[in-house]
């Protein structure tokens, strides 16, 4: 049980299960001493008509009753449509046989005829059963960022439309070198679109270099910065490839 416990716990903290099923297959009723008579019927053979014969049970045609056995037809328990009968020992009662005897399931006993479920669901709050809304990705659409003027733009694409699941994301976009040092002006672009063609969902940020003597062999980053909390969201490396530089863009 503690096991159990324990493996319930598990699933429930580390794999966020909500609804848990703990069953168990019948087993055997096992019985230390050797049978006395008082646990075995007296039926020694076969009744006539008898289609399944075993020590759990026997399934045949017009069987004879007996005070040690539950007399039923097979088509009140199991939907067929003849009119085979069974006989089922009472209690923990078994039919006459040899070997094997003290492992035994029993004839109509609870064990036997039920199987044992223990049902736990985890009942969500109604904030819980709420969809959680995330705000939309937002990637670069290009694999090369390439940057050729002192002015130039990056094309970004917003993943998801708004909806049920997504809400708007605010974010500052902008250059910076390997030391972090912001090259270029900051932009601020809410991608909120609820368009569901993906072409629609591109936006085109404009972004104004600052400074001079840029290196095509540089580091160079374009970060996309969460508006609200000020902190990275995404970074994509850039070349910078000027064909003209001079003081007149500082």
């Amino acid at each position: 049980m503690v096991e159990l416990k324990d493996l319930v716990t598990r699933v429930i903290k580390c794999l966020h299960g909500t609804r848990i099923i703990v069953t168990a297959d019948h087993g055997f009723l096992f019985q230390q001493q050797p049978l006395s008579g008082q646990d075995k019927t007296t039926r020694q053979i076969k009744p006539d008509n008898t289609i399944k014969n075993h020590k759990h049970f026997i399934i045949g045609h017009q069987l004879p009753a007996n005070d040690f056995c539950l007399k039923g037809k097979v088509a009140n328990t199991a939907g067929v449509s003849d009119n085979s009968e069974f006989l089922i020992p009472k209690g923990i009662q078994r039919f006459h046989f040899s070997g094997g005897a003290r492992f035994v399931h029993g004839g109509a006993m609870v064990q036997e005829v039920c199987v044992p479920i223990l049902q736990k669901v985890l009942q969500k709050t109604a904030a819980e059963k709420q969809p959680q809304r995330h705000p939309v990705d937002i990637v670069n659409y290009y694999p090369l960022l390439k940057l050729v003027n002192n002015i130039d733009k990056v094309s970004l694409l917003q993943n998801h439309p708004l909806g049920e699941l997504y809400e708007s994301r605010t974010l500052n976009i902008f250059i910076v070198d390997n030391a972090n040092n912001v090259l270029s002006g900051k932009e601020r672009i809410c991608f909120d679109s609820d368009n569901n063609i993906m072409e629609k969902r591109f936006r085109d940020v404009i972004l104004k270099l600052i400074g001079a003597n840029f290196n095509r062999r540089n580091e160079y980053w374009l970060i996309l910065e969460d508006a609200q909390t000020d902190t990275g969201y995404q970074k994509y490396p850039v070349i910078i490839d000027l064909a003209f530089q001079g003081d007149f863009f500082k």
